[in-house]
């Protein structure tokens, strides 16, 4: 009996070893439900567990918590950016179509082409040249006062556009130039400390893929809307050509295309420079520069 005493005593001491290591391993990998069914397996309370073990999964929550929140954050941030980069583009290209309606506004008021592919100074038949015939009306000089006033009202939208988005835009190009080499110096560290892996390739190349695009779109629209008001100023410049030097109509013609220019109607990034498609460029060699400063402090050989 008391053989069998002893080895029933220390089948039990085996197993409650057994137990307490695959409790160990089980916290050492932070597997809370594993750990809850093996405390109730050998009739332990929860009540009873030790504090430190109690504030060790408390930080683990703590830092699920947090982990799931700077996800959700970084999701929203990028729902945020995509949503005020469709505003601004769809915005500047309404503006663009502005200029574009006051091209032809001008052009229907002295019976020509507005568009600038069909429309030329000259007409050469044969030998001679043959100036396009412009018809002008008791309307025509009213029409030109008006086409001014949409003018001063389209001035007056990209001034306003410049106060709401300037900032917005501004933030955009230095936040994509950040992306971009924040994803260099994450590709070159983890090249240097062997833990490149595919999943951190693809997630650094699609966020500067993204951001480019946003920005290649908001530049675009931007640099559209001034190559329009400059061919405003084109058009009223080779009307006011075909116009007798005397005439109401060719003086108003050279009001508008001066008050144009004087206008500039760009786009600009809250008074720091003009957003226009040579800034495209301009981010290129700047995002150039900083990344072959970034490889001369990388210790990789290429």
């Amino acid at each position: 009996m008391d053989t069998l005493l002893e080895a029933s005593q220390n089948i039990e001491i085996q197993t409650t070893n057994q137990i307490e290591t695959k409790q160990t391993v089980f916290l050492s990998r932070d597997r809370i439900g594993s750990f809850c069914i093996l405390c109730c397996s050998r009739g332990r309370p929860m009540e009873v567990i030790d504090s430190s073990i109690c504030f060790r999964y408390c930080l683990y929550f703590k830092g699920t918590i947090t982990a799931i929140t700077a996800v959700a954050l970084k999701d929203a941030l990028f729902y945020y950016i995509f949503l005020i980069t469709t505003i601004i583009y769809n915005i500047a290209l309404l503006l663009r179509n502005d200029f574009c309606a006051v091209k032809t506004f001008l052009a229907n008021s002295l019976n020509t082409e507005a568009d600038k592919k069909q429309f030329s100074l000259y007409k050469p038949i044969g030998n001679n040249l043959i100036f396009p015939t412009l018809v002008i009306g008791d309307k025509t000089f009213g029409r030109l006062l008006e086409a001014s006033k949409i003018l001063n009202i389209i001035f007056e939208c990209v001034e306003i556009f410049n106060h709401i988005f300037g900032v917005v835009i501004l933030l955009m190009n230095f936040s994509t130039v950040l992306i971009i080499l924040s994803a260099l110096n994450t590709l070159l560290i983890s090249g240097e400390t062997n833990i490149l892996t595919v999943e951190v390739v693809l997630n650094c190349i699609c966020e500067s893929t993204i951001f480019m695009l946003w920005n290649s779109f908001i530049i675009s629209a931007c640099g559209l809307l001034k190559r329009e008001s400059e061919l405003v100023v084109k058009l009223c410049c080779k009307l006011q050509h075909l116009l007798p030097q005397s005439s109401q109509e060719r003086k108003e013609l050279l009001n508008l295309a001066n008050q144009v220019n004087r206008k500039s109607p760009t786009i600009s990034a809250f008074g720091f420079f003009d957003v226009d498609f040579s800034l495209i460029f301009s981010v290129f060699a700047y995002v150039g520069t900083y990344i072959v400063v970034l490889i001369q402090f990388s210790h990789i050989d290429f």
